[in-house]
């Protein structure tokens, strides 16, 4: 089974609580620390390493030109902070509102 902890924090605790099914998840939010570090909320106080799941991530693609410019922000309604070309897509790992 797939252990649930209880935060995403390098020193979080193991809650008792074992994923035992296969069934989709609805990820809520996310940890990104690198490699086999990453960690998924799927809940309150439930949260599982990326390594145990096979995600589908989104993926967004410029409807511009490769090398058109698109510029990218800090946030929403955030600072701007650079442009990127378009050439390749994106995985969308969160969505702000």
């Amino acid at each position: 089974g797939i252990n649930l902890y209880n935060s995403a924090n390098k020193d979080a605790w193991f809650t008792g609580n074992v994923i035992n099914t296969k069934m989709p998840y609805l990820i809520i939010d996310a940890a990104w620390y690198g490699g086999n570090e990453n960690m998924l909320c799927l809940g309150w106080e439930a949260w599982a390493k990326e390594e145990h799941f096979d995600v589908q991530w989104f993926y967004a693609y410029s409807k511009y030109p490769a090398g058109a410019g698109i510029n990218t922000y800090s946030g929403p309604n955030g600072e701007w902070t650079g442009t990127v070309d378009g050439s390749v897509a994106y995985k969308i790992y969160a969505r702000k509102d």
